[in-house]
């Protein structure tokens, strides 16, 4: 009774700050690179995957590679979203030329636009779970020399501790 908890919506590269400067208490993320200021309560490994349509080329495979999806128009997450980062050195083995034909910082506008036949986008299966149901989307894990993981971690400002109820919804 009587608590309240306000979810801001940032970018991976964004919430260590928020953290640091104690505007949030905890932050959930993908793939933060390591600070002495952050401490990590609970970490979790997702796969990275391209996302299309049930009836795109790609989509009966069991697995990808990146050259593979080359061949079709990309959605790219913008910088500050940590897909970014993860497919950098991936990318950087390809032609050296790419150019996306969409760059999006929205994961769900990812995803309506490879429903409307726009592209293949990238993530992981976090948020997929009823567009696979529903079979409106496919992911196809990536295969890059191996699987291509992301770590989603949940974190607090090292040397805190957090009050009762906060602590309570981390866990």
């Amino acid at each position: 009774p009587r608590i309240t908890f306000t979810i801001s919506v940032l970018g991976s590269f964004d919430i260590p700050a928020a953290i640091e400067r104690g505007d949030a208490d905890i932050g959930i993320a993908f793939a933060l690179r390591k600070s002495i200021e952050l401490h990590q309560v609970f970490l979790a490994q997702f796969r990275l995957g391209a996302v299309v349509r049930p009836d795109h080329p790609l989509a009966r495979n069991r697995s990808v590679t990146l050259a593979a999806c080359l061949g079709y128009p990309l959605i790219l997450a913008t910088p500050d979203l940590s897909i970014t980062d993860l497919l950098r050195p991936v990318l950087a083995q390809g032609p050296s030329f790419l150019s996306p034909v969409i760059t999006c910082g929205s994961i769900d506008l990812m995803q309506q636009l490879v429903m409307r036949g726009q592209g293949v986008a990238f993530q992981t299966r976090i948020g997929l779970d009823g567009r696979m149901g529903d079979g409106s989307l496919v992911h196809i894990p990536i295969n890059a020399n191996g699987p291509l993981w992301s770590d989603l971690g949940i974190y607090t400002r090292s040397g805190r501790l957090l009050p009762t109820a906060t602590d309570s919804f981390v866990q």
